[in-house]
């Protein structure tokens, strides 16, 4: 049994919107309007728009197999992509692929078949799709007559941020900290992290339509930190986001999260020392009624082995510190 695109688009979750090309189902994390602002700012942040992040297939069925038939392009720095697949919470397999090629933007049509082992009862399936890359749906099939129904999403939320939060160092979709945040809370998660952003009020003054997020999480102020050329411009975008943000969403509660730990901390830059971020950012959430404070620093560990790069971003494992952290934090107010 091939899905339809409309079945496809009725079991997805984490969409802002989905669309119908060449024949397959393409899903987006990121608003139209959105999109197109970040057209004008460059070429490398719109291309990431189109990664996955934070999206899946999350569905009831009894069918006994899942054929996912996938076209894939890349959508950020990384060349490495997965597709894992869970049945009621348990992992049963996943459909991977590594590029060499450098300076290109690599893509592939990949295929696989996953059993699922329902014995005629009915079980939650969920896809995750990949971070690092976008994940068009080609075809999914289902066994002839199976049962299908979405899974029922109990709130809803977006996670604004950076290359962290967009997933860089996971090697699988399921283990960064925003996917592990949203599944903890039922939440139908819109995943808003592009590699390499910083605090960027025009963004947040563009307002998911139609969408009402009882929870928001910003993890900017690594970048803002590092790159920045004056303090006086992080603290002008830190406070134009949130002010931003505050406006748009002012039933939502808002988690603003201090950056984690990077190798080099310990440096001076033109925005001052790295403790300064968090405290700034500490002082703006304390302006605003529905903006929390999250200390990250100590999230995860400071040591380089939990983090894939050595320096930055997170492995799986120093993502499963961030979540755990995160989670316990969010609780206290939730």
């Amino acid at each position: 049994m091939k899905l339809s695109h409309s079945q496809i688009k009725e079991i997805s979750a984490g969409t802002a919107y989905v669309t119908s090309e060449n024949d397959r189902t393409v899903l987006h994390r990121f608003t139209k309007a959105q999109e197109k602002f970040y057209k004008t700012v460059c070429d490398d942040f719109y291309n990431k728009c189109f990664a996955t992040a934070g999206i899946s297939l999350d569905f009831y069925t009894d069918s006994k197999y899942l054929e996912l038939k996938v076209f894939v392009k890349q959508c950020s720095s990384r060349r490495f992509l997965s597709h894992t697949v869970f049945v009621d919470g348990k992992p049963v397999g996943s459909l991977d692929a590594r590029f060499e090629d450098t300076g290109v933007l690599n893509s592939a049509y990949l295929e696989k078949i996953f059993t699922l082992g329902c014995n005629s009862e009915s079980r939650r399936i969920t896809v995750f799709l990949p971070w690092s890359f976008s994940s068009e749906i080609c075809e999914l099939n289902l066994e002839d007559g199976a049962t299908l129904a979405p899974v029922t999403k109990k709130i809803k939320m977006i996670c604004f941020g950076d290359s962290i939060t967009h997933g860089y160092d996971a090697k699988e979709p399921q283990n960064t900290y925003a996917t592990t945040v949203a599944a903890e809370f039922y939440a139908d998660a819109r995943n808003k992290g592009i590699g390499g952003e910083r605090f960027r009020p025009d963004l947040a003054a563009q307002k998911d339509e139609d969408f009402e997020p009882d929870i928001i999480t910003v993890a900017y102020g690594t970048n803002d930190w590092s790159t920045e050329p004056s303090r006086e411009l992080f603290e002008r975008n830190c406070e134009g986001f949130y002010s931003e943000l505050a406006r748009n969403y002012p039933n939502a509660k808002i988690f603003a999260i201090a950056p984690i730990w990077r190798k080099d901390h310990g440096r001076i830059t033109n925005v001052g020392e790295f403790a300064y971020a968090g405290d700034f950012i500490k002082r703006v959430a304390a302006k605003h009624h529905n903006i929390i404070f999250v200390d990250g620093y100590h999230f995860v560990p400071q040591n380089p082995e939990l983090f894939g790069d050595k320096f930055l971003h997170p492995n799986d494992e120093g993502f499963a510190y961030y979540a755990e952290n995160l989670i316990k934090e969010m609780k206290t107010y939730l």
